[in-house]
């Protein structure tokens, strides 16, 4: 049995808020994880912004239209999980505040150890064993054998949702992981309906009731597994043995045994020798 190791969580988040002119007027932005360190340099139409002590950017805008924006990448998102925040609470607490205006971007996502490939996936759909509300084929993109991994996007870039499957352990540069990692991206209007189905809902279950609406591969067994948020046992499938190793575990085998058990001419010792160069072959 093969145990397949499935961490999902949020990936990215952008939410926007109405003009501010400096962090304390956010009210979470005044210190601790979410402090303002240093002043770096503003996105392009904002007036300043701010790094903050989990990694994360503010960028501040006096635009009542314009408004300003906080945005979590990965790194910071992990930072706060470091230190004890779920990832329900990151929710609530930036969005849980009068100045707020929208849900940008909501990205969420699943790392799959010891799943399978890529190919997978792919195979699925060109097959027409996938569920999906894309219409077009997904972006093939990387060898599968190649350092930069192999991967699938469903929907483009300027889409407001879409999925891309791609090789995690390749794009961290470590051939040896078999990691896959999934991801759901959405931008508004759909991250503000996702932030709001994750506040009703636990945020794992909104995630992938999320992605299922959008992609699925019913007869995938690890896309079914990954996605329920669990560790699950998965099960090896036993293979028929080669032609050759029939042969030799049903006639040579035999052969040995019944010249071995009646000692002739002297057949112990030539397949004591014979077994001996065999395992030495091996070393």
């Amino acid at each position: 049995m093969t145990t397949m190791i499935v961490d999902s969580h949020l990936d990215y988040l952008t939410v926007s808020y109405a003009s501010v002119n400096k962090p304390s007027e956010l009210g979470f932005l005044s210190g601790g994880v979410f402090g303002a360190i240093e002043n770096i340099k503003p996105f392009p139409h904002y007036d300043s912004a701010f790094k903050l002590k989990c990694g994360g950017t503010l960028n501040l805008s006096s635009d009542s239209l314009q408004g300003s924006r906080l945005d979590l990448s990965g790194e910071p998102l992990q930072y706060l999980r470091d230190v004890g925040i779920r990832d329900a609470q990151i929710l609530m607490i930036c969005g849980d505040n009068e100045l707020k205006k929208r849900t940008t971007r909501i990205d969420y996502c699943w790392t799959i150890e010891n799943a399978g490939s890529v190919r997978h996936c792919l195979n699925h759909w060109l097959a027409g064993r996938a569920k999906t509300t894309f219409r077009n084929a997904p972006l093939d993109t990387g060898a599968i054998d190649s350092r930069k991994g192999h991967t699938l996007e469903f929907g483009s870039k300027k889409s407001e949702q879409r999925v891309v499957v791609y090789d995690k352990g390749a794009e961290m540069k470590d051939l040896s992981a078999a990691l896959i990692r999934v991801e759901l991206r959405t931008r508004a209007p759909f991250a503000g309906e996702f932030y709001g189905d994750c506040l009703k809902n636990n945020v794992p279950m909104a995630a992938r009731t999320r992605l299922k609406s959008l992609l699925d591969f019913p007869n995938l067994q690890w896309w079914q597994r990954a996605t329920s948020g669990e560790k699950c046992e998965l099960g090896t499938v036993a293979k028929s043995d080669s032609k050759w190793r029939r042969w030799l575990g049903t006639q040579v085998k035999e052969s040995i045994r019944q010249h071995w058990r009646e000692n002739m001419a002297d057949d112990r010792e030539f397949i004591s020798q014979w077994l001996q160069q065999i395992a030495d072959f091996c070393v």
